[in-house]
């Protein structure tokens, strides 16, 4: 009876942590995305870039995160990031735009590049 009274208490404790550590956190699924060349105006001027967008759904709690895209290109890997709330459910739109790579310069082209979407709670 003791033992039982103690696996018990363990289990509620460990379900009382677990739960503690898992409340409040974002748990962003990916709906879509996409990265694209594109042109932009630079001082009036056109560049070439990379437009990133993200769209996810936060099946988690609601709460603040980072997203966070890296681009890796013959040229060298970029980064951009947002910090932004969400709420719980909420659909939300991420776009990162890149103007580092020389698209035109090297004719660079979408299959010479590779990008990496991924998140992190923030407090």
């Amino acid at each position: 009876m003791k033992t039982n009274k103690l696996t018990s208490i363990s289990l509620t404790c460990l379900l009382l942590i677990t739960a503690a550590t898992l409340s409040g956190c974002v748990n962003l699924d990916v709906l879509s995305k996409q990265c694209v060349s594109t042109i932009v105006k630079t001082d009036g001027e056109d560049d070439y870039s990379f437009r990133c967008k993200i769209q996810v759904r936060n099946k988690g709690m609601a709460g603040k995160v980072r997203a966070i895209v890296e681009l890796h290109t013959p040229e060298g890997q970029f980064y951009r990031e947002q910090i932004a709330n969400i709420a719980e459910e909420q659909v939300k739109t991420f776009e990162f735009l890149f103007t580092e790579p020389t698209v035109e310069g090297t004719m660079l082209k979408e299959d010479d590049v590779r990008y990496v979407f991924r998140y992190e709670s923030v407090k």
